[in-house]
């Protein structure tokens, strides 16, 4: 075991990554062996994946096949139209995922960027933790904990924009480094520029990882570059300043491009639509974990699987809590990694603390109504117990989040490494019984593997029968689902690849102001007013999920004299406009 002043200058050499890269890289292709399979044919996760995949093939060369822009498709909310800047552009993961697709599709771009990303996630954790003194083999388990814990594996499954996670440890990196250079201001602020470009990429990947790593690394820094760990007199706040101007310098053309090309504006969420997770979730295994997942979130609730996935292992926790404790009087790392650790797990509570399932703590008042200032607040106080995030949740950027709980990556982060330092220690145990280390690397990876164990979610993404059908009918009329509440907008975004028809809806979550009235008026289908609206919007094909109907609505359907049915494809229906 090295100490803090011989890893001053130890540096690490690219040969020592060629293992760690094989072993992430062959858990990576373990994740994804469905989707290898059939490259193109299967999607990695559900319906946002469709999203990105549709994305993916209009930043492609898709965009020319309809006439439009780069940044704006008619395909989508015809006849309004869709800003692509309405959600996340995430030029990090889009940029590879497009040059990939060149070769292996859309879909094969896709699903090579999501699990390339277990690659790079689990090498920056690896470097890291060599970085501040973990050894080769606790750091493959810190960068097999960073990279293969539920938060990441659930997140595959559709967020490609959340897949930059890379940009954190290597960001730590940087501030070590930083450290290490104390008293050579040249040197300090070249590394300087390294964290202000971290900052910078976390914003290409998400906003949201623009102020979660922006918060992460900041706590971070503050707490490394203290003065009785760096031996200088302050910390460097001119260091500082660089690196924030560096990632805004960065961060500017996307902010730009949203800007100019987004018609909608910036999105803020009102507070009570933002939501936190609750503190079990870290100590449950996620609603994903393939043998036992589904009873534990039946044992405390949730609000969202897939949110709420930040299950750290029990194993991982044992060792982090061993970690810190044998190395807390020999490195300033841990004292920062528990700042920065404390502070994400406050913030991903959100403005309000919750327990699990739909209940909050309740707060010790139950008001009907209650105005300050004219307006009425009472809605706010009964949510429960306040939380730090509320002080945050209404700043400019932070008030276009919803998902607080994605602060849990930076917790991940901490306790990974500090859970490399652990096993150093229980290696270090064996070793003293002539036990071999590579005993207990066996022993630690086998019950992750167990712990977290992800369950597999595949798409089929090829044409469908009905895909080929619409591509086959003459003109360009949109395509519209009904009823609405019970489509997946995501995935028939995707499959207007197929029929080069537009469709009018779209992604669901971010909604144009015309579609909102529009679809206030298509709830009573298949009313006049329904179809009225259906033929103003330019719609000739209306595809019904018939089992979603009511008996009374499947005999209004049938007897609507507008409307005319064409085809039926297991349990939904083609109708014409007439």
């Amino acid at each position: 075991m090295s100490t803090d002043s011989e890893r001053a200058t130890q540096r690490l050499r690219a040969r020592e990554f060629v293992l760690p890269a094989l072993l992430f890289a062959a858990l990576a292709i373990a994740l994804f062996l469905p989707q290898l399979r059939d490259i193109n044919g299967l999607l990695h996760g559900g319906s946002d994946g469709f999203n990105r995949a549709w994305r993916i093939w209009w930043f492609s060369g898709g965009f020319r096949e309809w006439g439009d822009t780069l940044w704006y498709s008619r395909s989508v909310f015809f006849p309004t139209g869709h800003a692509l800047s309405a959600a996340e552009l995430s030029p990090l993961n889009m940029l590879p995922a497009v040059l990939l697709s060149c070769v292996f599709g859309p879909i094969g771009g896709y699903n090579l960027t999501m699990l390339l990303s277990f690659v790079t996630a689990g090498l920056a954790a690896y470097a890291y933790a060599r970085v501040v003194g973990v050894t080769r083999a606790g750091a493959v388990i810190a960068g097999a904990v960073y990279s293969f814990a539920p938060y990441h594996t659930v997140h595959a499954l559709g967020h490609l924009a959340l897949m930059g996670m890379w940009v954190l440890p290597v960001g730590l990196i940087c501030i070590e480094r930083m450290a290490e250079h104390a008293g050579d201001r040249r040197l300090q602020l070249r590394w300087a520029v390294g964290l202000g470009a971290c900052v910078g990429l976390a914003g290409w990947s998400s906003w949201y990882y623009l102020i979660i790593f922006g918060i992460a690394l900041a706590t971070y820094a503050f707490a490394r570059m203290a003065p009785r760990f760096t031996g200088e007199t302050r910390r460097p706040w001119g260091a500082f300043a660089l690196a924030a101007a560096v990632g805004a310098a960065l961060v500017a053309p996307v902010y730009v491009i949203v800007k100019l090309t987004n018609s909608e504006g910036s999105r803020s969420w009102r507070v009570e639509n933002q939501w936190g997770t609750s503190p079990v979730a870290y100590l449950l295994p996620s609603y994903f974990q393939v043998w036992w997942g589904r009873w534990f979130a039946r044992l405390w609730g949730t609000r969202s699987p897939a949110e709420d996935s930040l299950f750290l292992g029990w194993t991982t926790m044992a060792l982090a809590a061993a970690g810190a404790w044998w190395r807390k009087r020999r490195s300033p790392v841990v004292w920062s990694l528990a700042w920065m650790a404390l502070v994400a797990f406050v913030l991903s509570l959100g403005p309000y603390l919750y327990l699990g399932g739909d209940s909050l703590v309740s707060a010790p008042w139950k008001l009907e109504s209650l105005r300050v200032a004219g307006r009425d607040v009472a809605n706010y106080l009964n949510l429960g117990v306040p939380m730090p995030a509320l002080a945050i949740s209404r700043l400019p950027l932070v008030a276009g989040m919803r998902a607080y709980a994605r602060f849990g990556a930076v917790v991940l982060m901490a306790v990974a490494v500090l859970a490399g330092f652990g096993f150093d220690r229980f290696a270090a145990w064996l070793r003293d019984r002539r036990v071999g280390a590579w005993v207990a690397t066996v022993v630690v990876l086998l019950a992750l593997a167990v712990e977290f164990a992800p369950m597999s979610v595949t798409m089929d993404a090829r044409p469908t029968e009905l895909d080929e059908w619409l591509a086959a009918q003459p003109g360009d009329g949109a395509v519209m689902w009904l009823p609405y509440e019970n489509t997946v907008g995501d995935e028939q975004m995707y499959r207007t690849i197929f029929t080069g028809k537009p469709i009018a809806f779209g992604d669901t979550t971010y909604l144009p102001e015309p579609f909102k009235e529009s679809r206030k008026r298509l709830s009573g289908f298949p009313d006049a007013v329904a179809i009225e609206e259906l033929r103003a919007m330019g719609v000739q094909w209306v595809v019904v999920r018939r089992t979603s109907l009511s008996d009374g609505q499947r005999s209004a359907l049938d007897s609507a004299i507008n409307l005319r049915r064409a085809r039926d494809f297991d349990g939904l229906a083609a109708y014409s406009i007439q």
